[in-house]
């Protein structure tokens, strides 16, 4: 009994995962003469409350190599006291440190204390104004953090504030009352969305599979086998196929299945302690 409720919390942490990445924005593999040139530009930012779309736009694009990665704010109506930020932390569902740097024309300033005192020289950033335009390049080491695959997500976030003539709080993800939540931030993918979606979905799915066959084993008769074979048709097919919307409803079902066996083998524990006394 004791084994099964531990599975069962076991399986409640696998939950975490179980979401859509949205907001969404691609990491593109740096360009060798344009760091963003295979980069999409990001979803326009928003005003922090109420979600609409912000006026000046903003939008940023993503890159990465195997050293750094890149962020590039295209920034409409630019202003000398206009400010952004970026929020960044590691692989992580809710992570707790992260990084949150503050830029306008004239400083940057680390606003999160972070676990490297050397993080600040680190940080390389460039502004250049085009007419009431301004693009900007800020540059992170990719050291910084734990993983540096390419086939990872990270934590992501960015604001730009507008303090003339009438305040503005905008940011790519809309987080309504605090966005500087690391739980409320987007998702960024490093390199295709179809390798991402492959490495990252199958290993989360592998460790349910192996639970269930585990615990089939040990304690058998309450796997669903029919649904269980049907999802390893489905999971056959994503192999070939794998992609973000697809894999997140797979490991969906996958957890259900889990939970539901895993409900069965804790009520078939309970009646046979009842039926012993």
């Amino acid at each position: 009994m004791k084994v099964l409720l531990v599975n069962f919390l076991a399986f409640l942490t696998l939950l975490v995962w179980a979401e859509p990445f949205e907001p969404l924005i691609k990491a593109a593999p740096a360009g060798k003469t344009d760091l963003f040139e295979k980069s999409e530009p990001s979803s326009p930012f928003v005003m922090i409350g109420s979600g609409k779309q912000a006026e000046p736009t903003t939008t940023v694009k993503a890159a990465f190599d195997a050293e750094n990665i890149y962020f590039q704010f295209t920034m409409k109506d630019y202003k000398s006291s206009d400010s952004f930020e970026v929020f960044l932390a590691g692989e992580n569902k809710n992570p707790e440190n992260y990084i949150q740097l503050y830029f306008t024309n004239k400083l940057i300033c680390n606003r999160k204390m972070t676990p490297d005192p050397e993080l600040m020289p680190k940080i390389k950033y460039e502004i250049r104004k085009s007419g009431k335009d301004c693009i900007a390049t800020v540059t992170i080491p990719r050291n910084l953090f734990r993983n540096n695959s390419n086939n990872c997500f990270y934590r992501v976030n960015f604001n730009r504030s507008i303090p003339v003539p009438i305040l503005k709080h905008t940011c790519w993800s809309n987080t309504v009352n605090g966005f500087h939540v690391p739980a409320k931030f987007g998702w960024m993918i490093l390199g295709s969305e179809t390798d991402f979606s492959k490495s990252f979905y199958l290993t989360e799915i592998q460790n349910i599979r192996t639970l269930l066959r585990k615990e089939n084993a040990k304690t058998p008769g309450y796997l669903d086998g029919a649904r269980f074979m049907k999802l390893e048709q489905k999971l056959k097919i994503f192999q070939q196929s794998p992609s973000l919307s697809e894999g997140d409803s797979l490991l969906q079902q996958y957890e259900a299945l889990l939970n539901d066996t895993l409900t069965e083998m804790i009520s078939g524990a309970f009646q046979a302690r009842t039926e012993k006394k």
